[in-house]
């Protein structure tokens, strides 16, 4: 050791050690690859890796190598969560387009319709200089204000996104501006400078409306309007808009500027924000996108009710979900952010979170017999040790069969309570009840169903009477509101209701027969009802021994009076009087009998007494509503046989903790949080981030390799309140450089012969100090940053203050 010193140059043991070679970071591990960087793979790559973890030489491999395989299946899961969630995303951006795509076409049709306007104005594009123009009509810009219905903008971003691509498929010239273009700070030019750059491509020294003007006179250019797209308009600053407004009605005819603005309050907001001079001169059309609440609806029909993606949400999840999106003042984004989320942590917590794949599989039993004939014995037990198992019948057999048919069943069980869920949709629709309180409701375990059919077997007769009975405590939930209001519905509103019920419950064949047989009597009673009517009223057909004419009319009775001929024993009626009245009898009440003249009569004519038409109508029509009632209270009793029997809840299901997310506490922390507790976790468990095997091994004990916050914040737990600076450098410089090795440096100090080697150890020596000084330093700068440390004061230089205690 002493010759290498002496035959190497002075300034190698500088360079060499490393403790002096000073770097703005330092690299302490090399760490893993980015979970964002690997692809999505296919089920025929998860099933290889599968194999492979599973074959024979796997099993022999050493500790070590175990790890490794444990880090291959959380490759696995992690394939597996990019090719669910990609589904689960592609879905969403589709059923954002289709609620967007009819309001879209309307907006096409009205450019159409004001470019033409603009046409026939002038001629749009030409090298003649702007006529002087003296109507206002004549200067008006066409302008759409789209209302949003969003308090947050972030969910308009992607609409009007998908508004310019729609409008561009159309070749008409598209042009965003964003709130950030009309700025007091920016001014007008700002907004002309971003107009010119997207259109000519490139951005002029001047900001110069003319330059616009001589690029739409190309032939190339001027056969299409130009759209700018304001995306919100009540950001943006209103002297500059008025401004810009200004300047674009004078081109009007020579460059057909066409506006399109977001508005996310009001209507009555551009009155608000621009000036009358500019109001003047638009001639504004309105469109409405969909609510919020509507797009939520359709989300959550397409991703978490009617297909099943592979994952799922407990019931405490999609309340707090539900509830985190009317917090988040109705922002669709807030809700799809916190979903993935979930999604993301379900995948990185579940080990056989992996099989959720199997869903978007269209043989799923095969790929699940594939899979899960692959795994090895701890990972079965694992899922045969699942709580959920409890509720199996025979546990004891864990075979490879029982597991995939009960993986099977519950896709099955799933499918069917997605059929019921709609079903309910449909019929709180009437009720404005939304999609996401019946989920919420149809995913509670608690939910005593047991209870329901006890008391539907007692009350068979009141059932549909008093259905919000059977409900028990949750006759006032959103189930028991969507059951009742089909009591009321009319028979128009009732065919519609029993249509979409046929098309949701398509593979539930017991459901949909007898859905098809309450439409068949729904029909039946409507052609019966149009007889009856056709009926009523109608004039009756004479016999031919008898011929009635006009009736007599009574207190509420028609009578009839008919002369009756003893001879033959047929009843002639009486002839009327020459204005084609029948007279009233003289005496007697109403209705009394006419004396008898001829001889040959030798008795009273009889009176035959029948309902007055009013009536009989009245009669007819509660029959017929008798019969609309018996119908409505047989699809009553239908849906409430549906949520009894389909409407069982993922939570209660065997295997359901495979492909549902029920850590309500972990998703809160994670969107919510609690960042102080969070930092101190992490510095106190660094080595799990890092997953380096120095420090796995190590387990609570510090090595120098670890970070140096990590360090001294894990030395800080050993004192209280108070931190003497000078003991808390001195521990942490004894873990980062051992006393071992100072006592080493300093025999060299002894031994060496040389003044000039001398002083250059010594030199090492006080960088080395300085290196441990500055490292100390910066680490305890980051403490201070993250709110744990409260840095020294001027009364007391010598110790810093502890701010968080536990977590």
């Amino acid at each position: 050791m002493e010759s290498e010193s002496l035959d190497s140059p002075p300034a190698s043991p500088i360079a060499d050690n490393g403790e002096n070679n000073l770097q703005p970071f330092f690299v302490l591990h090399k760490a893993l690859p980015q979970k964002g960087i690997r692809k999505a793979s296919g089920t025929g790559k998860t099933r290889r890796k599968l194999a492979s973890l599973s074959s024979p030489k796997a099993a022999e491999k050493s500790q070590e190598t175990k790890q490794v395989g444990e880090d291959d299946y959380e490759e696995v899961r992690l394939e597996a969560f990019d090719l669910v969630w990609t589904k689960i995303d592609t879905t969403i951006k589709d059923v954002l387009r289709n609620i967007n795509i009819s309001v879209f076409d309307v907006i096409h049709q009205w450019v159409c319709e004001s470019f033409s306007s603009i046409k026939s104005a002038g001629t749009p594009g030409g090298l003649h200089s702007y006529p002087p123009l003296t109507d206002i009509t004549c200067k008006q810009i066409f302008t759409g204000f789209v209302l949003t219905k969003n308090v947050e903008f972030v969910d308009d971003l992607l609409t009007f996104k998908e508004l310019a691509m729609h409008l561009k498929y159309y070749d008409s010239h598209v042009v965003t501006l964003s709130s950030m273009d009309f700025t007091a700070k920016s001014g007008i030019g700002g907004c002309l400078r971003s107009l010119l750059r997207q259109l000519i491509k490139f951005t002029p020294d001047a900001a110069d409306i003319s330059i616009l003007a001589q690029w739409y006179s190309e032939p190339a250019n001027n056969g299409n309007p130009i759209l700018v797209i304001i995306d919100d308009m009540e950001r943006c600053n209103g002297c500059v808009l008025s401004e810009f407004i200004l300047i674009l009605r004078e081109w009007v005819i020579k460059i057909p500027v066409i506006l399109i603005m977001g508005v996310a309050t009001t209507i009555d907001a551009p009155k608000k924000l621009l000036t009358s001079n500019a109001l003047q001169y638009l001639s504004p059309c309105k469109f409405t996108l969909g609510s919020p609440s509507e797009r939520m609806d359709a989300i959550m029909e397409a991703v978490l009710v009617k297909l099943c993606m592979g994952f799922d949400i407990g019931h405490k999840v999609a309340i707090f979900l539900r509830n985190y999106f009317l917090r988040q003042d109705g922002t669709v984004t807030s809700f799809i952010r916190a979903l993935k989320i979930a999604c993301s942590k379900h995948f990185s917590m579940e080990p056989l979170s992996f099989l959720c794949e199997g869903f978007l599989s269209e043989d799923s039993h095969s790929f699940w017999m594939e899979m899960c004939e692959s795994l090895p014995e701890e990972m079965k037990k694992c899922a045969f040790g699942l709580q959920s198992c409890e509720l199996m019948d025979d546990v004891t057999s864990m075979s490879t069969e029982t597991f995939v048919s009960g993986l099977s069943e519950l896709k099955s069980l799933r499918k069917d309570w997605s059929s019921v869920v709609l079903c309910l949709f449909e019929a709180g629709k009437f009720h404005r009840i939304k999609l996401f309180d019946i989920f919420c409701e149809a995913l509670d375990p608690n939910r005593q169903t047991g209870a329901v059919e006890d008391r539907v077997k007692a009350s068979s007769s009141s059932i549909f009477l008093h259905s919000e009975e059977q409900f028990g405590p949750w006759k006032t939930g959103f189930i028991s509101q969507a059951v009742r209001r089909i009591k009321d519905l009319p028979p128009a509103q009732l065919s519609q209701l029993l249509q979409i019920w046929r098309k949701h419950t398509e593979g539930i064949t017991e459901i949909n027969v007898k859905v098809e047989e309450l439409l068949s009597m729904l029909d039946f009673d409507g052609e019966s009802k149009s007889k009856k009517q056709d009926g009523i009223g109608s004039p009756r057909k004479p016999t031919s021994n008898s011929e009635i004419k006009s009736p007599k009319h009574t207190e509420g009775t028609l009578v009839i009076d008919i002369k009756v001929d003893t001879q033959n024993g047929i009843g002639s009626p009486r002839k009327p009087t020459s204005n084609g009245e029948i007279k009233s009898p003289r005496k007697g009440r109403i209705g009394s009998p006419r004396k008898v003249t001829s001889p040959c009569e030798s008795k009273s004519p009889k009176r035959i007494r029948i309902g007055s038409p009013k009536k009989a109508a009245s009669r007819n029509h509660l029959n017929v509503e008798k019969d609309k009632k018996a119908v409505n209270l047989k699809a009553v009793k239908l849906l409430e046989s549906m949520v009894k029997k389909y409407l069982k809840p993922i939570e209660s299901l065997p295997f359901h903790e495979i492909f549902c997310f029920k850590h309500v506490d972990i998703l809160q922390s994670a969107l919510i949080g609690d960042p102080r507790k969070m930092i101190q976790v992490d510095l106190l468990k660094s080595h799990t981030y890092l997953h380096c095997s120095c420090c796995n091994k190590s387990g609570d004990s510090l090595l120098p390799s670890m970070n140096d916050t990590s360090i001294i914040y894990q030395l800080a737990q050993e004192h209280g309140d108070l931190i003497n600076l000078h003991d808390w450098f001195q521990s942490f410089k004894a873990i980062i450089h051992p006393q071992s090795n100072t006592k080493k440096g300093k025999r060299k100090l002894q031994m060496s012969p040389l003044s000039k080697k001398r002083r250059v150890t010594v030199e090492v020596e006080s960088i080395s100090e300085a290196s441990i000084q500055a490292r100390f330093c910066k680490a305890v700068t980051e403490l201070q940053i993250t709110g744990l440390l409260r840095m020294p004061s001027k009364r007391r230089p010598d110790f810093v203050q502890r701010v968080a205690f536990g977590f």
